[in-house]
């Protein structure tokens, strides 16, 4: 029954008011008082989350205005029909509190960072029609997605990351048509990701990583041309990428590294002139790394090691002029480590290691001045460590064991005052003492087992030793 409320006015007539919205107040004719359901479902959500607890609950349950309730924004000034509310890191806790399912006219919904748990409601979430951002990430909730959100049809802001929700993606989800940010990513959602996602035409960000997704990557991602990040890493996905990938011009992050994924690169994906990052790692890849891929002259990071990649590292990958992380390993690759590698001046990361590279270090490397990581283990590379390695004066890293090298350490190595780890071991040909320039290094970490190398005899140099946390070698020079 409709709440009837009449109020007695001087010099006008008595109103019996039948009233379940605010309505204005027009002065000297007559005065409607406004009644307030959003203020109950307020005093209802502040009693089903513990308000007492909370960090902030300025003014609430007091009698002013809600537009005065800390994180609560009003319509307009004296509207009591909530617009806003923001209650993020505010230690809400228990279940999640359906009232605000029937605040109509909020349009944006922000309770992450709290302590809600349980699961989420399954009704009431297409009473909110114009809510624009639903924020409910870092939180403790669990069960399935609502299917019925996808019936709040003016969504811009998905945030529902950092919970415990499991189940599918509803495919429901791609009737979100506004939609520009859906992210979903740690949490235990497990099954295929719907095709339906395709229609969402105005998505610029997809964040699904660290879920149990499965089966394979629908094409019909393809026709999501705003899309700028598309990040799937560490699912159970499987299947080929889809070519249709390659029509996301726009796209500046694609990540989709651990998961189980076979074939060959597209080639199309050379065609992404905008893409900074492009990870791979961990999948089963196979075929050769597309030569298209020098075209991605924007790419910062390119990471495609840990799959079944062969053949040789493409020169035209000597484009890439901005790559700060390049990871080859752990593929079949063949033939030399290219000379032209030296001139990637951005580079900071470079692993080769794991492969059946051949030939000799390039020196070339030794120009590389901003890098810190070196990995070239458990390849055939041969001849000398070259000198000019001296060069890295940023390296902390320089892992070459695992190869055919020979001859003696360059006394220059000792140059390298960052250097904290470094691996020579089990290449037989390197030969000689180690040079006593090492000392000028704090080593962590020195292996050189499994070579015909000794160390000096001296007392300085065993005392150097004695201080590396892990020292694995060899003898003493006689």
């Amino acid at each position: 029954m409709k709440r009837r409320l009449a109020i007695l006015v001087p010099s006008a007539l008595m109103l019996l008011v039948a009233c379940e919205q605010p309505t204005e107040v027009q002065q000297g004719r007559r005065v409607v008082l406004r009644l307030s359901y959003d203020r109950h479902n307020l005093e209802l959500l502040y009693r089903d989350t513990r308000g007492a607890e909370w960090h902030r609950s300025d003014r609430w349950l007091s009698d002013e205005p809600v537009g005065h309730w800390y994180g609560v924004h009003p319509w307009g000034n004296g509207n009591q029909q909530v617009l806003f509310l923001q209650l993020g890191d505010n230690n809400l806790q228990g279940r999640f509190p359906a009232s605000v399912l029937q605040m109509t006219k909020l349009e944006r919904l922000r309770l992450d960072q709290n302590r809600l748990t349980g699961g989420l409601p399954f009704f009431g979430w297409r009473n909110l029609t114009d809510l624009k951002h639903l924020v409910l990430e870092q939180n403790q909730l669990s069960g399935p997605i609502p299917s019925e959100l996808g019936e709040m049809a003016s969504l811009e802001h998905l945030y529902i990351y950092e919970n415990n929700l499991s189940g599918p993606i509803p495919p429901e989800l791609g009737d979100l048509t506004t939609l520009t940010r859906l992210s979903i990513e740690e949490n235990q959602l497990s099954g295929p990701i719907p095709p339906e996602l395709g229609k969402l035409t105005n998505l610029n960000t997809f964040l699904a990583w660290e879920n149990e997704l499965s089966g394979p990557i629908p094409a019909e991602l393809g026709n999501l041309t705003k899309l700028r990040t598309l990040i799937l890493t560490d699912n159970a996905l499987t299947g080929s990428i889809p070519a249709s990938l390659g029509n996301l011009a726009d796209l500046t992050g694609l990540r989709l590294d651990f998961n189980q994924l076979s074939g060959p690169i597209p080639e199309e994906l050379g065609g992404l002139q905008n893409l900074g990052w492009l990870t791979l790692t961990e999948n089963h890849l196979s075929g050769s790394i597309p030569a298209g891929l020098g075209n991605l002259v924007e790419l910062e990071v390119l990471t495609v090691g840990d799959n079944d990649l062969s053949g040789l590292i493409p020169a035209a990958l000597g484009r890439l002029q901005n790559l700060t992380i390049l990871e080859l390993h752990k593929n079949d690759l063949s033939g030399a480590i290219p000379a032209w590698l030296g001139t990637l001046a951005n580079l900071e990361h470079l692993r080769l290691d794991f492969n059946q590279l051949s030939g000799p270090i390039p020196r070339q490397l030794g120009r590389l001045q901003n890098l810190t990581t070196l990995a070239l283990s458990a390849n055939d590379i041969s001849g000398p460590i070259p000198p000019e390695l001296a060069g890295l004066k940023n390296l902390e890293l320089l892992y070459v064991w695992g190869n055919d090298l020979a001859g003696p350490v360059p006394p220059e190595l000792g140059e390298l005052s960052q250097l904290t780890r470094l691996s020579i071991a089990s290449n037989p040909g390197l030969n000689g003492s180690l040079p006593i320039e090492l000392t000028n290094l704090q080593l962590k970490r020195f292996n050189w087992r499994n070579t015909g190398l000794c160390a000096p005899s001296d007392d300085a140099f065993q005392a150097w030793l004695a201080t590396i946390e892990e020292h694995i070698g060899g003898p003493t020079c006689p």
